[in-house]
């Protein structure tokens, strides 16, 4: 009997030991230890719920989300609609990779209790990523009442209404954003883009401008978009040169570098950044498109129209492509072949207009007037 007890004070005692030495460890910031006594304890003992989920949260919180989703569900074994509890488990399976489960389990923790702000906010992030932005901004319009004052909230829904092409309601939550935290440089430079987006080129350059100290590649691409949209190329340069100091490899920006080259007439310098691109990505369609825009800038037509086709081999639904062939041709008064590719892009709804505008002018050229109006006018939607 006494043997009994013994035991029961020593179980006893080792549990509270075990518990409050795991409290100590996290008072200190020693986490790791905290964990170890946790796991002492729920090895040995049984445990309630909230150990289980403190043990959980600790784990997944140093990285360790596989022992992180064991925990959880040790902790849902004892109440299956702990929200709290919920959050977690979709956090496991979320950063594990099962983005499916992690938004069912999202939705499913949410009908416990709709307001729970770290699980509306893990799930927009989530339907963001997987490109589900209509989905996402509505979560994050639930979190206004909660995070008035949080600016990546505000961020997060200006991203998703750039993605869904709202520019002007965009830009009210970025700039929202920026005013909260005006320091960042990540807000202004999605700011700076959006304003970017809707053309206003001066205000964009205005906003990104203060963060050039930064040293952010994106920041010094998207200045030397806005220079070379308002045909100031010499700035356009420097800045694009900046972000390939950063980013070296960066395709875009090698493809921009070029074709302010080519603007700027320096169409050797052009041609060589990308033909070495092209080298590396042989069956990069724009390349050729590129290249032989800079050769019909060159009045070099044979060239031009050589990488057009080559463009079209590897991407022979492009209509972009297709256009910049079509007025190749057109220049050089190869009317048949110019007509074959206007057939095709007149199936293509939003090209219609634009290939009934080229063959009017290909019959103006031909000196048949009659034919030439008749196609404006479908151009124009008149007939």
């Amino acid at each position: 009997m006494l043997r009994s007890i013994f035991k029961l004070i020593k179980q006893k005692f080792f549990y509270l030991y075990y518990l409050r030495m795991a409290d100590f460890s996290l008072i200190w910031g020693e986490k790791g230890k905290a964990i170890h006594y946790l796991q002492k304890l729920t090895g040995k003992y049984e445990v309630n719920s909230v150990i289980w989920w403190k043990l959980g949260k600790l784990l997944g919180e140093e990285g360790n989300w596989f022992e992180a989703k064991k925990a959880v569900l040790m902790a849902l074994r004892f109440n299956r609609r702990n929200p709290r509890y919920l959050y977690y488990l979709g956090k496991a399976e979320e950063i594990i990779g099962f983005t499916e489960d992690a938004l069912r389990i999202y939705k499913k923790a949410l009908a416990h209790k709709s307001d729970c702000e770290l699980t509306l906010f893990a799930k927009g992030n989530l339907l963001m990523k997987k490109g589900s932005f209509g989905e996402a901004v509505l979560c994050f319009y639930k979190l206004i009442p909660f995070q008035g004052k949080n600016p990546e909230l505000y961020n997060n829904i200006g991203l998703c209404l750039m993605q869904l092409n709202n520019y002007e309601l965009a830009e009210s939550f970025l700039q929202k954003a920026v005013m909260l935290k005006p320091k960042d440089a990540v807000y202004a430079y999605n700011y700076g883009l959006v304003v970017l987006k809707r053309g206003d080129f001066e205000k964009a350059i205005a906003i990104l401008s203060k963060h050039v100290k930064e040293e952010r590649a994106e920041i010094f691409s998207s200045l030397g978009y806005c220079y070379s949209s308002l045909g100031k190329y010499e700035e356009s340069l420097q800045f694009y040169k900046k972000a390939l100091l950063i980013a070296p490899h960066q395709k875009e920006n090698l493809v921009n570098l070029a074709c302010i080259y080519a603007r700027m007439g320096e169409h050797t310098k052009a041609l060589e950044i990308l033909k070495k691109l092209l080298r590396v990505n042989p069956s990069d369609a724009n390349l050729f498109n590129n290249i032989a825009w800079i050769y019909e800038n060159l009045k070099n037509y044979w060239e031009a129209e050589k990488n057009y086709y080559r463009g079209l081999a590897l991407a022979p639904k492009d209509p972009n492509l297709m256009y910049n062939l079509l007025c190749c041709l057109r220049k050089q008064n190869k009317y048949c072949e110019a007509m074959e590719i206007i057939a095709v892009l007149k199936r293509i709804p939003e090209w219609r207009k634009m290939a009934w505008s080229s063959l009017a002018q290909i019959y103006e050229k031909m000196g048949e007037k009659t034919l030439a109006v008749d196609c404006y006018n479908k151009a124009l939607g008149l007939n």
